[in-house]
């Protein structure tokens, strides 16, 4: 049952997530396969060993580590390298053991970190967008970090996110004057505003999402 719930409940946040991480908030395209295929990686990793015959080593655990947690977080944007590590070495040599019962522990509690993660941030940022931003600065925002390993701290987390927050804003602000340009109908509101209110929006979404619900899924 566990099983069952925690893949609807991956579903659900997965597809959440997917709209934070992405670029473009404003316009957010289909789900990356990484992303629609997460809760697969478990079965998958469950069949193979069971089916194969060959020994889980704590080498392939660790990948399969790196891999779940970047099918969560794809563009490393929330997990701390710091995570990535201590999820390692605390499933890395306990893996195998955990498969040939079938328990998805592992999954589990990487999938509740991820989402503490998320509902950190989301906090974060709706307080930081209270705060001025210095645009003068020459900073550059990587949309893409695919390839990108995640923050180290909290304090580089804290920067890659205000980078990303002015990359918003400066964002809407091109989108408004394109439309000026065109003729098409300006928004009301300032590119500040707009930025807010998505993601005031998202951790409502969250923070309205009863748990409870979510476990009778």
């Amino acid at each position: 049952m566990r099983c069952l719930n925690f893949f609807w409940q991956g579903c659900f946040w997965l597809n959440l997530f997917w709209l934070v991480s992405s670029p473009l908030l404003g316009s957010p395209p289909s789900p990356p396969k990484e992303v629609q295929t997460t809760a697969i990686l478990v079965q998958k990793l469950l069949q193979d060993h069971h089916f194969s015959g060959k020994p889980l080593t704590e080498e392939m655990a660790r990948e399969w580590v790196r891999s779940y947690m970047e099918s969560l977080d794809y563009n490393h944007a929330f997990f701390l390298d710091a995570d990535l590590r201590a999820y390692q070495d605390t499933y890395g040599p306990q893996l195998a053991k955990l498969t040939q019962r079938g328990d998805i522990t592992p999954a589990y509690e990487i999938f509740s970190g991820f989402s503490d993660r998320v509902r950190s941030r989301l906090d974060w940022i709706r307080t930081r967008l209270t705060l001025p931003f210095d645009f003068s600065l020459e900073q550059t925002y990587e949309i893409d970090r695919t390839r990108v390993g995640w923050p180290v701290d909290r304090t580089s987390a804290d920067d890659l996110w205000d980078r990303r927050l002015k990359f918003d804003i400066l964002r809407e602000k091109l989108v408004s004057q394109a439309n000026a340009k065109t003729g098409k109908k300006a928004k009301e509101e300032k590119p500040l505003e707009t930025v807010s209110k998505r993601y005031d929006r998202l951790l409502r979404n969250l923070e309205d999402y009863d748990s409870e619900e979510i476990s009778q899924l």
